[in-house]
């Protein structure tokens, strides 16, 4: 068996170089990095946008698709306002233009004008010594609007001599209708209230006022009055001669 002895001094210097020489763990993980690090080299990758290519997740385009449902939701609101909001006013404008059309064709078209009278004849009746005579009186009634027809009602008239009035009768006797640009003609019957002598003068003025309830109607318009006409005439012969003259006549509206 072979016998341990105690080493030299040259044996441990020698081992003392050796472990001086052999590196330690941390100089040989310090080296390592250092080896990484300087084969590490930096590079720039420049990749265009359009092939750029990334899948979201799917609550991503659950989001998408929400906020795309709302904005179109919203696009349609808006638009449908913005359709009220054009068609509304547009309509107003056309409802007043036409309105507007409507009532310049009322007053312009269809303005009612009173009918033109005109005394056709007048005829002594009933001419007997000591008795009252009756006037019966023609009058010609001309209707002046082209496009309104004239209702007439039951009135009243009365014969007016020296500011007496000295007959009355109702005018016309019935209900009458005239049609546009038409002519209607009415007979009138007055009696009289006092005895004329056959020696009176030739020549007579004298007054007929009429007060008659009319309508004058189309179909944009009614129009309801009461015309009141003063006709002021001239009678050649005496009250009691048959046949009566009409030398002068002025017939128009009383105020």
């Amino acid at each position: 068996m072979e016998e341990r002895r105690p080493p030299t001094a040259d044996e441990d210097d020698d081992g003392d170089d050796r472990r001086r020489l052999s590196p330690s763990p941390d100089d040989e993980e310090d080296q390592r990095r250092r080896r990484r690090d300087a084969s590490v080299e930096t590079y720039v990758v420049q990749i265009p946008k359009d092939q750029i290519y990334r899948v979201p997740p799917p609550e991503h385009a659950r989001i998408v698709e929400e906020y795309s449902h709302r904005k179109s939701s919203q696009q349609n609101k808006t638009r449908r306002k913005s359709l009220c909001f054009g068609v509304i006013p547009a309509a107003l404008l056309l409802l007043v233009a036409a309105l507007i059309a409507v009532l310049a064709v009322r007053a312009t078209v269809y303005d009612p004008r009173p009918p033109n009278f005109t005394l056709t004849s007048v005829r002594a009746t009933r001419i007997h010594p000591g008795k009252k005579p009756q006037l019966d009186i023609t009058i010609n009634a001309k209707n002046p609007n082209p496009r309104m027809s004239i209702s007439y009602k039951s009135g009243k008239s009365a014969l007016i001599f020296k500011n007496k009035q000295i007959g009355q009768g109702s005018f016309p006797l019935s209900p009458a209708e005239t049609a546009p640009n038409a002519a209607t003609v009415f007979h009138l019957s007055l009696s009289r209230n006092d005895v004329v002598s056959p020696a009176a003068a030739a020549e007579r003025s004298m007054k007929l006022n009429l007060s008659i309830p009319m309508e004058i109607s189309s179909w944009i318009r009614t129009q309801k009055m009461t015309l009141k006409i003063s006709c002021d005439f001239t009678l050649k012969n005496p009250f009691t001669a048959p046949n009566q003259k009409i030398t002068k006549q002025k017939c128009s509206p009383q105020p």
